[in-house]
Protein backbone atom coordinates (compact mmCIF):
# COMPACT_ATOMS: atom_id res chain seq x y z
CA UNK A 1 0.00 0.00 0.00
CA UNK A 2 3.11 2.40 0.94
CA UNK A 3 4.85 1.53 -2.25
CA UNK A 4 1.52 1.87 -4.26
CA UNK A 5 1.20 5.53 -2.82
CA UNK A 6 4.55 6.77 -4.53
CA UNK A 7 4.73 8.39 -7.77
CA UNK A 8 8.09 9.18 -9.38
CA UNK A 9 8.86 12.25 -10.48
CA UNK A 10 9.22 12.57 -14.37
CA UNK A 11 13.41 11.77 -13.78
CA UNK A 12 13.19 8.68 -12.12
CA UNK A 13 10.41 7.31 -13.92
CA UNK A 14 12.34 7.92 -17.26
CA UNK A 15 15.45 6.58 -15.45
CA UNK A 16 13.84 3.03 -14.14
CA UNK A 17 11.93 2.31 -17.55
CA UNK A 18 13.26 4.26 -20.38
CA UNK A 19 12.68 1.64 -23.15
CA UNK A 20 9.44 0.60 -21.55
CA UNK A 21 8.16 3.93 -22.13
CA UNK A 22 9.20 4.44 -25.54
CA UNK A 23 7.98 1.20 -27.02
CA UNK A 24 4.63 1.91 -25.50
CA UNK A 25 4.15 6.12 -25.92
CA UNK A 26 5.19 4.71 -29.82
CA UNK A 27 1.93 2.34 -29.47
CA UNK A 28 -0.37 5.11 -28.05
CA UNK A 29 1.32 7.57 -30.78
CA UNK A 30 0.23 5.26 -33.46
CA UNK A 31 -3.02 4.98 -31.89
CA UNK A 32 -3.79 8.37 -31.26
CA UNK A 33 -3.12 8.87 -35.40
CA UNK A 34 -5.69 6.19 -36.00
CA UNK A 35 -8.08 7.75 -33.50
CA UNK A 36 -7.62 10.97 -35.04
CA UNK A 37 -7.80 10.05 -38.44
CA UNK A 38 -11.24 7.87 -37.76
CA UNK A 39 -12.50 11.33 -35.84
CA UNK A 40 -11.89 13.26 -39.17
CA UNK A 41 -13.67 10.41 -41.47
CA UNK A 42 -16.64 10.76 -38.98
CA UNK A 43 -16.94 14.44 -38.84
CA UNK A 44 -17.04 14.15 -42.66
CA UNK A 45 -20.19 11.85 -42.94
CA UNK A 46 -21.88 14.18 -40.36
CA UNK A 47 -21.07 17.28 -42.19
CA UNK A 48 -22.10 15.89 -45.79
CA UNK A 49 -24.84 13.51 -44.87
CA UNK A 50 -26.40 15.10 -41.82
CA UNK A 51 -28.96 18.01 -41.56
CA UNK A 52 -27.66 20.90 -40.06
CA UNK A 53 -29.73 20.69 -36.67
CA UNK A 54 -27.58 18.21 -34.24
CA UNK A 55 -24.25 18.33 -36.62
CA UNK A 56 -22.17 20.16 -34.30
CA UNK A 57 -23.67 17.92 -31.46
CA UNK A 58 -22.52 15.06 -32.98
CA UNK A 59 -19.26 16.39 -34.30
CA UNK A 60 -18.40 17.23 -30.01
CA UNK A 61 -20.12 14.15 -29.26
CA UNK A 62 -17.55 11.72 -30.87
CA UNK A 63 -14.21 13.88 -30.04
CA UNK A 64 -14.46 12.08 -26.70
CA UNK A 65 -12.44 9.79 -28.28
CA UNK A 66 -9.41 11.83 -29.12
CA UNK A 67 -9.39 13.28 -26.14
CA UNK A 68 -9.14 10.42 -23.96
CA UNK A 69 -6.13 8.89 -26.20
CA UNK A 70 -4.05 12.32 -26.06
CA UNK A 71 -4.80 12.37 -22.26
CA UNK A 72 -3.54 8.64 -21.64
CA UNK A 73 -0.67 9.31 -23.78
CA UNK A 74 -0.11 12.33 -21.15
CA UNK A 75 -0.69 10.51 -18.37
CA UNK A 76 1.89 8.10 -19.28
CA UNK A 77 4.58 10.16 -19.90
CA UNK A 78 3.76 11.96 -16.71
CA UNK A 79 2.73 10.04 -13.57
CA UNK A 80 1.60 12.70 -11.63
CA UNK A 81 -0.81 13.64 -13.66
CA UNK A 82 -2.66 10.77 -14.60
CA UNK A 83 -4.89 11.20 -11.56
CA UNK A 84 -5.84 14.76 -12.39
CA UNK A 85 -6.40 13.72 -16.64
CA UNK A 86 -8.43 10.88 -15.61
CA UNK A 87 -11.09 12.95 -13.55
CA UNK A 88 -10.30 15.93 -16.33
CA UNK A 89 -11.45 12.88 -18.98
CA UNK A 90 -14.13 11.69 -17.11
CA UNK A 91 -15.90 15.38 -17.15
CA UNK A 92 -15.23 16.03 -20.62
CA UNK A 93 -17.04 12.42 -21.29
CA UNK A 94 -19.95 13.20 -19.30
CA UNK A 95 -20.28 16.61 -21.36
CA UNK A 96 -20.01 14.87 -24.38
CA UNK A 97 -22.98 12.95 -22.94
CA UNK A 98 -24.90 15.62 -22.55
CA UNK A 99 -23.92 16.81 -26.73
CA UNK A 100 -25.31 13.75 -27.78
CA UNK A 101 -28.71 14.04 -25.85
CA UNK A 102 -28.58 17.58 -27.02
CA UNK A 103 -28.42 16.28 -30.76
CA UNK A 104 -31.39 13.67 -30.35
CA UNK A 105 -33.71 16.24 -29.18
CA UNK A 106 -32.88 18.53 -32.15
CA UNK A 107 -33.03 15.75 -34.51
CA UNK A 108 -36.65 14.74 -32.93
CA UNK A 109 -37.81 18.27 -32.98
CA UNK A 110 -37.74 19.67 -29.79
CA UNK A 111 -38.54 18.93 -26.19
CA UNK A 112 -42.11 18.57 -27.13
CA UNK A 113 -41.76 16.35 -29.70
CA UNK A 114 -39.88 14.11 -28.09
CA UNK A 115 -41.50 14.04 -25.03
CA UNK A 116 -44.52 12.74 -26.68
CA UNK A 117 -42.68 10.08 -28.75
CA UNK A 118 -41.63 9.21 -25.33
CA UNK A 119 -44.78 9.09 -22.91
CA UNK A 120 -46.19 7.22 -25.67
CA UNK A 121 -44.03 4.46 -25.95
CA UNK A 122 -42.96 4.25 -22.34
CA UNK A 123 -46.54 2.32 -21.81
CA UNK A 124 -45.47 -0.61 -23.63
CA UNK A 125 -43.10 -1.27 -20.43
CA UNK A 126 -46.59 -1.72 -18.01
CA UNK A 127 -46.33 -5.31 -18.44
CA UNK A 128 -43.58 -7.41 -17.17
CA UNK A 129 -41.46 -8.45 -13.91
CA UNK A 130 -41.91 -6.08 -11.07
CA UNK A 131 -38.46 -4.55 -11.95
CA UNK A 132 -39.87 -3.23 -15.54
CA UNK A 133 -42.82 -2.07 -14.03
CA UNK A 134 -41.10 -0.40 -10.90
CA UNK A 135 -38.68 1.38 -13.91
CA UNK A 136 -41.77 1.92 -15.73
CA UNK A 137 -43.19 4.26 -13.07
CA UNK A 138 -40.45 5.95 -11.98
CA UNK A 139 -39.40 6.88 -15.67
CA UNK A 140 -42.91 7.58 -17.14
CA UNK A 141 -42.90 11.00 -17.39
CA UNK A 142 -40.35 12.33 -20.12
CA UNK A 143 -38.72 15.35 -17.54
CA UNK A 144 -37.96 12.51 -15.20
CA UNK A 145 -35.80 11.27 -18.39
CA UNK A 146 -34.48 14.70 -18.91
CA UNK A 147 -33.49 15.26 -15.07
CA UNK A 148 -32.00 11.87 -15.21
CA UNK A 149 -29.38 12.71 -18.01
CA UNK A 150 -28.81 16.35 -16.89
CA UNK A 151 -27.65 15.33 -13.62
CA UNK A 152 -24.53 13.73 -14.97
CA UNK A 153 -22.60 16.09 -16.23
CA UNK A 154 -23.32 18.59 -13.50
CA UNK A 155 -22.85 16.29 -10.91
CA UNK A 156 -19.53 14.89 -12.54
CA UNK A 157 -17.93 18.22 -12.57
CA UNK A 158 -19.17 19.02 -9.11
CA UNK A 159 -17.55 15.59 -7.67
CA UNK A 160 -14.84 15.42 -10.00
CA UNK A 161 -13.86 18.97 -10.04
CA UNK A 162 -13.82 18.43 -6.14
CA UNK A 163 -11.65 16.20 -6.40
CA UNK A 164 -8.99 17.52 -8.45
CA UNK A 165 -9.07 20.49 -5.54
CA UNK A 166 -8.75 17.86 -3.03
CA UNK A 167 -6.08 16.54 -5.12
CA UNK A 168 -4.03 19.51 -6.26
CA UNK A 169 -4.25 20.58 -2.10
CA UNK A 170 -3.72 17.52 -0.43
CA UNK A 171 -3.25 14.06 -1.95
CA UNK A 172 -3.45 12.04 0.92
CA UNK A 173 -7.30 13.74 1.42
CA UNK A 174 -7.91 12.81 -2.09
CA UNK A 175 -7.17 9.48 -1.09
CA UNK A 176 -9.01 9.37 1.80
CA UNK A 177 -12.06 10.96 0.53
CA UNK A 178 -12.01 8.17 -3.09
CA UNK A 179 -14.00 5.99 -1.32
CA UNK A 180 -16.73 7.74 0.25
CA UNK A 181 -17.31 9.88 -3.39
CA UNK A 182 -17.48 6.70 -5.61
CA UNK A 183 -21.38 5.59 -4.65
CA UNK A 184 -21.91 9.10 -5.55
CA UNK A 185 -20.40 8.66 -8.74
CA UNK A 186 -22.00 5.28 -9.35
CA UNK A 187 -25.94 6.40 -8.40
CA UNK A 188 -25.21 9.23 -11.32
CA UNK A 189 -24.14 7.16 -13.81
CA UNK A 190 -26.91 4.35 -13.07
CA UNK A 191 -29.61 7.29 -13.48
CA UNK A 192 -27.90 8.39 -16.30
CA UNK A 193 -27.82 4.97 -18.03
CA UNK A 194 -31.13 3.71 -17.41
CA UNK A 195 -32.66 7.52 -18.23
CA UNK A 196 -30.96 6.99 -21.57
CA UNK A 197 -31.35 3.49 -22.23
CA UNK A 198 -35.08 3.99 -21.72
CA UNK A 199 -35.00 7.25 -24.14
CA UNK A 200 -33.03 5.54 -26.86
CA UNK A 201 -35.78 2.24 -26.49
CA UNK A 202 -38.81 4.47 -26.93
CA UNK A 203 -38.16 6.65 -29.76
CA UNK A 204 -36.02 4.71 -32.25
CA UNK A 205 -38.76 3.17 -33.73
CA UNK A 206 -39.76 6.64 -34.70
CA UNK A 207 -36.33 8.31 -35.13
CA UNK A 208 -34.58 9.53 -38.12
CA UNK A 209 -31.23 8.32 -37.27
CA UNK A 210 -31.30 4.34 -37.33
CA UNK A 211 -27.85 3.70 -35.56
CA UNK A 212 -29.00 5.78 -32.46
CA UNK A 213 -29.09 2.19 -30.53
CA UNK A 214 -25.70 1.39 -32.02
CA UNK A 215 -23.92 5.00 -31.09
CA UNK A 216 -25.25 4.93 -27.55
CA UNK A 217 -23.96 1.61 -26.73
CA UNK A 218 -20.51 2.33 -27.77
CA UNK A 219 -20.76 6.24 -25.88
CA UNK A 220 -22.01 3.69 -22.96
CA UNK A 221 -18.98 1.38 -22.78
CA UNK A 222 -16.73 4.63 -22.82
CA UNK A 223 -18.08 5.06 -18.81
CA UNK A 224 -17.07 1.52 -18.19
CA UNK A 225 -13.20 2.16 -19.53
CA UNK A 226 -12.83 5.79 -17.74
CA UNK A 227 -14.47 5.25 -14.50
CA UNK A 228 -15.56 1.04 -13.51
CA UNK A 229 -12.61 -0.13 -14.77
CA UNK A 230 -9.87 2.24 -13.36
CA UNK A 231 -11.58 1.69 -9.91
CA UNK A 232 -11.53 -2.03 -10.35
CA UNK A 233 -8.12 -1.81 -11.65
CA UNK A 234 -6.84 0.38 -8.81
CA UNK A 235 -8.45 -1.92 -6.35
CA UNK A 236 -6.71 -4.79 -7.47
CA UNK A 237 -3.40 -3.25 -7.44
CA UNK A 238 -3.03 -1.41 -3.94
CA UNK A 239 -3.96 -5.05 -3.07
CA UNK A 240 -1.12 -6.65 -4.14
CA UNK A 241 2.59 -7.04 -3.72
CA UNK A 242 4.88 -5.35 -6.21
CA UNK A 243 8.40 -5.45 -5.00
CA UNK A 244 9.62 -1.60 -4.47
CA UNK A 245 13.18 -2.31 -2.91
CA UNK A 246 14.96 -1.42 -5.72
CA UNK A 247 12.86 1.78 -7.57
CA UNK A 248 9.90 2.76 -4.73
CA UNK A 249 7.67 3.77 -7.51
CA UNK A 250 7.51 0.34 -9.11
CA UNK A 251 3.86 -0.78 -8.57
CA UNK A 252 2.57 2.74 -9.20
CA UNK A 253 4.70 3.26 -12.33
CA UNK A 254 3.22 -0.64 -13.48
CA UNK A 255 -0.19 0.39 -12.10
CA UNK A 256 -0.16 3.41 -14.71
CA UNK A 257 1.75 1.18 -17.55
CA UNK A 258 -1.54 -1.33 -17.87
CA UNK A 259 -4.47 1.36 -16.96
CA UNK A 260 -3.17 3.92 -20.01
CA UNK A 261 -2.77 1.02 -22.36
CA UNK A 262 -5.58 -0.57 -21.70
CA UNK A 263 -7.68 2.43 -21.69
CA UNK A 264 -6.01 3.21 -25.14
CA UNK A 265 -6.61 -0.28 -26.51
CA UNK A 266 -10.01 0.02 -25.45
CA UNK A 267 -11.18 3.40 -26.93
CA UNK A 268 -9.29 2.83 -29.78
CA UNK A 269 -11.71 -0.03 -30.65
CA UNK A 270 -14.39 2.21 -29.60
CA UNK A 271 -13.31 4.04 -32.35
CA UNK A 272 -13.26 1.64 -34.89
CA UNK A 273 -16.07 0.38 -34.18
CA UNK A 274 -18.08 4.07 -34.35
CA UNK A 275 -16.30 4.59 -37.56
CA UNK A 276 -18.10 1.54 -39.00
CA UNK A 277 -21.53 2.69 -37.95
CA UNK A 278 -20.54 6.03 -39.64
CA UNK A 279 -19.53 4.89 -42.27
CA UNK A 280 -22.57 2.14 -42.90
CA UNK A 281 -24.50 5.04 -42.61
CA UNK A 282 -22.27 6.99 -45.75
CA UNK A 283 -23.42 4.13 -47.49
CA UNK A 284 -27.00 3.55 -47.06
CA UNK A 285 -27.18 7.43 -47.53
CA UNK A 286 -25.65 6.89 -50.93
CA UNK A 287 -27.86 4.08 -52.04
CA UNK A 288 -30.41 5.90 -51.39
Amino acid sequence: MACFSYIPSVEEYFAAYSTTLIVLLTICSISLLLVATLYTRVVKVVVTQYSKPGRIELILTNVIYVVVVVFSIISLAVPLFSEKLDLVSYIIFSWCIFTFYRYIRLAAGGHNALKETYELNIQSLATGNRLRRAIRKLFAKYITVRLSILQFPIVTTIISGTQIGFYSADEDLYHRTSASILPLHLISIILYLIAFALLIKNIESTFTDLQIKQKFRLLRLVVLVLRIQVSILEIIFRNVYINCDSFAGASRSIFNFVKQMLIVTEISILAIVTWKVYRREEKDFNDM
